[in-house]
């Protein structure tokens, strides 16, 4: 357990005794999005509040390292995949520093006072999540095209899409678009398939789920001071003078092309897609992801 920062959590069952004696804060808070939808950015602001015990991606930082992928979107509930969802909601931080961003939240003396909030990148995962673990959800959502864009300059693309990916979900949850799956052709017309699809599960499961908000990155992007204090208030977490700061820091300062950057000039970055994507990928992006039928984008003034 050496690669665990935080000292209590490295002795094995024993942490987990403590982690239940010492019982967190409920709900817990559950950031969940596309990847490349700047939830990063979003998880390391709501993560950053006095009261907050931030994870960031306990569940699919662990399945990519099993399964030497990045970006995956896959929904596999093996044993180990279930036991590092068990362990994240019971607020044991038994994650490599990748995970637990801020270590010294973790100290057992505030935990009763504290909240935690994990970030995940795996829509697809929505209703499991919701079943196992009761959180309250912030569905964070972008435009297809830059999220597409992104996944295309950092190389994550493929041409066709890889069903294998969605396991036996192809055949439960994924069913009724199997066949838009299957025919998806080239780049952008396979995006679209792929938000669309995973976006659509996670609103399916969110429409039975009163516990939730779906926020768009654009709109904190243009308002992010009175976006997140909203965000905030919703998830239960410790707005202060320094929040405001880290925030007013975050969206305002960095590198816009570093693709892992999380401070950045956020006004600059929500519509930076627009003049990158040629018409006819994006009315390939745009048909493909508009045969979902989701509120979000569907307009002619979205692209």
């Amino acid at each position: 357990m050496r690669a665990v920062p935080v000292g209590w959590a490295r002795f094995g069952p024993l942490s987990g005794f403590i982690a239940r004696r010492v019982p967190t804060l409920r709900p817990p808070l559950l950031l969940l999005a596309f990847p490349r939808s700047g939830s990063s950015w979003v998880g390391e602001i709501l993560g950053s509040a006095k009261n907050a015990l931030y994870l960031r991606e306990p569940l699919s930082q662990g399945l990519n390292v099993r399964n030497g992928r990045r970006g995956t979107v896959t929904l596999q509930v093996d044993a180990a995949y279930g036991r590092d969802m068990d362990r994240a909601f019971l607020g044991l931080p038994t994650f490599p520093r990748h995970v637990v961003l801020f270590p010294k939240q973790w100290n057992l003396r505030g935990r009763p006072a504290a909240r935690v909030v994990i970030k995940e990148v795996n829509p697809l995962a929505a209703e499991w999540l919701i079943t196992a673990y009761r959180p309250r959800v912030i569905l964070l959502i972008r435009h297809p095209a830059a999220i597409a864009l992104s996944y295309r300059r950092l190389g994550w693309g493929w041409d066709r899409l890889d069903l294998a990916r969605f396991g036996p979900y192809l055949d439960t949850i994924l069913r009724p678009w199997r066949t838009l799956l299957e025919r998806a052709q080239g780049f952008w017309e396979w995006h679209g398939v792929l938000q669309g699809a995973a976006l659509r599960v996670a609103k399916e499961a969110l429409d039975a789920w009163q516990d939730h908000r779906v926020v768009r990155y654009e709109d904190l992007c243009e308002a992010p001071l009175r976006r997140f204090r909203d965000l905030y208030a919703f998830g239960g977490l410790s707005w202060s003078s320094r929040i405001e700061a880290v925030v007013e820091g975050k969206s305002s300062e960095g590198d816009r092309d570093d693709p892992y950057q999380t401070t950045r000039p956020s006004r600059e970055m929500a519509f930076a897609w627009r003049g990158h994507v040629g018409q006819a990928d994006l009315e390939q992006l745009r048909a493909a992801y508009t045969a979902f039928n989701l509120p979000w984008y569907a307009t002619s003034d979205d692209w």
